[in-house]
């Protein structure tokens, strides 16, 4: 009996200094998801900077096409001519398209006032010295066009050319044979100023890492066909560095194309408008 009255004493001062026990997990749990930002001109007025196209990545999800025309409802992105903010979508806006042809042998003096890429009252135009070299032809600089891109992660880009419309004298030229004779290069700048908005302060270049930007791709008909071609393959995001006051802008680089007519023109060739579309598409792989 007595031990009894121990042994039960005992079982009660173990369970007496047990403590009460209940489980509770609580999960903290943050997500950063791949990020990639386009931004240029908005298409309606070309109006800029706009971010008109945005992808944040569901890891769930099987699509990895970044962007498409239809991201951001109602807002097709354009680009802008390079070195500035302003939109290149409108042929009819100042300095869209330098329609004006360049003469060789003498070059020809020409002061674009109201840069409307036409010989328009209020600009100069000194006499030439016709020559039997003197000669006419597509203007040398070609057409610079550039949108920006920021992200946190690797991306590529594809494109896709077609032709929109060919008038006058250009409109029986088969369409492949007028985007053979666009010359596209491509170039990524990684920091500079445009329309006083710096960018790129904390960026790096996105093809570092083994990345290229498709050297075989030379003309717009490279890229002409029913699959989109990839013309810049990348090897680390855009953002290099972060910091107090650091955004979107800062961590963008800008993505340039320079389109030039490959064949010299010849006035034989007469007169007429090429209408060439690049749709890009910002993808991560």
């Amino acid at each position: 009996m007595k031990k009894s009255i121990i042994a039960a004493l005992i079982l009660a001062l173990v369970f007496a200094a047990a403590p009460a026990m209940a489980d509770m997990n609580d999960d903290v749990y943050f997500q950063v998801p791949p990020m990639i930002y386009v931004w240029g001109a908005d298409d309606l007025w070309g109006a800029a900077p706009i971010v008109n196209d945005l992808w944040v990545l569901d890891p769930d999800a099987a699509v990895t096409d970044a962007l498409g025309y239809d991201t951001i409802p109602g807002v097709e992105g354009t680009p802008v001519i390079t070195g500035t903010l302003t939109g290149a979508e409108y042929p009819w806006l100042p300095g869209k398209y330098g329609t004006l042809m360049e003469i060789s042998n003498p070059a020809l003096t020409f002061t674009d006032t109201d840069t409307d890429g036409w010989l328009s009252p209020g600009d100069t135009l000194a006499p030439i010295s016709l020559t039997s070299f003197t000669d006419v032809g597509w203007p040398a600089a070609g057409l610079e066009h550039s949108f920006y891109v920021a992200s946190n992660c690797v991306f590529n880009i594809k494109a896709q050319s077609s032709i929109v419309t060919k008038t006058g004298d250009f409109a029986a030229i088969a369409d492949t044979t007028l985007l053979a004779g666009i010359d596209w290069t491509r170039a990524i700048t990684v920091n500079d100023t445009d329309g006083g908005l710096v960018f790129g302060a904390n960026a790096q270049d996105p093809t570092g890492g083994g990345g290229d930007l498709a050297p075989g791709v030379t003309t717009l008909n490279d890229v002409a066909g029913a699959t989109p071609t990839t013309v810049i393959t990348g090897g680390q995001k855009t953002a290099s560095s972060g910091g107090a006051g650091v955004g979107i802008a800062q961590q963008s680089v800008r993505i340039d194309n320079t389109y030039t007519m490959a064949n010299a023109y010849d006035l034989s060739q007469g007169n007429g408008t090429i209408h060439a579309l690049v749709k890009f598409t910002v993808w991560k792989p």
